[in-house]
């Protein structure tokens, strides 16, 4: 079983990290009363919209303290069970008097956490989840979780997206034409990285 201590270590860790995070948004819209689970492939650029999300809440007038973002891939977990979900609920619940906005990144590595979630959902939780295997990616994942999440699919960073994070408007009248040597540079960049939408993320 995982020590509660541990737990409370990395929520702490997250949040400060969390806060201290940058990036350019990108055009995903969610509504506030809705739990979310966000799918696609490895490298999408799933983590980084949880973020996104995160720093709106914090901007609509969220404190951290009411964010509890866990991260399924940390090495420090080991090999988790569905009775250690709740321990990081309870865990949080130790360290603050209210109820927190859970976001769950890459859950799936826990085997019966679909229960979990269904619970959280039907306790009036908001609740973010993303996921990246075939059961995730499956259209059976709505019917899994009992039509009690949206389900978002993540792609990733499109090379429109990646022009416009680099000052370029695509839609701007004439723009193949005024930025044209600029744009075709920028193409074989953005051909040739595979998972260029994970790290120009992380660049900026």
């Amino acid at each position: 079983m995982l020590s509660k201590d541990l737990i409370k270590d990395i929520i702490i860790e997250n949040q400060r990290f969390i806060s201290s995070v940058s990036f350019h948004e990108r055009d995903y819209a969610f509504e506030d009363a809705q739990n979310y689970v966000l799918v696609g492939l490895r490298r999408a650029g799933k983590s980084y919209l949880l973020y996104q999300r995160i720093h709106q809440l914090l901007e609509k007038g969220y404190r951290m303290e009411e964010i509890c973002y866990f991260n399924f891939e940390d090495d420090r977990l080991g090999i988790m069970t569905l009775a250690d979900l709740d321990i990081i609920k309870s865990a949080y619940e130790e360290m603050f008097d209210t109820q927190p906005v859970f976001f769950f990144d890459e859950i799936q590595i826990v085997e019966g956490w679909e229960k979990f979630a269904r619970r959280l959902a039907d306790q009036k939780y908001r609740v973010y989840i993303t996921g990246s295997n075939a059961k995730m990616l499956s259209s059976e994942i709505a019917t899994i979780l009992g039509g009690r999440y949206m389900i978002k699919e993540v792609f990733p960073l499109s090379f429109a997206e990646y022009l416009s994070f680099l000052g370029i408007n695509v839609k701007e009248k004439n723009a193949l034409h005024l930025h044209r040597k600029e744009i075709a540079k920028h193409f074989e960049t953005y051909f040739r990285s595979a998972d260029c939408s994970t790290r120009f993320s992380l660049a900026i």
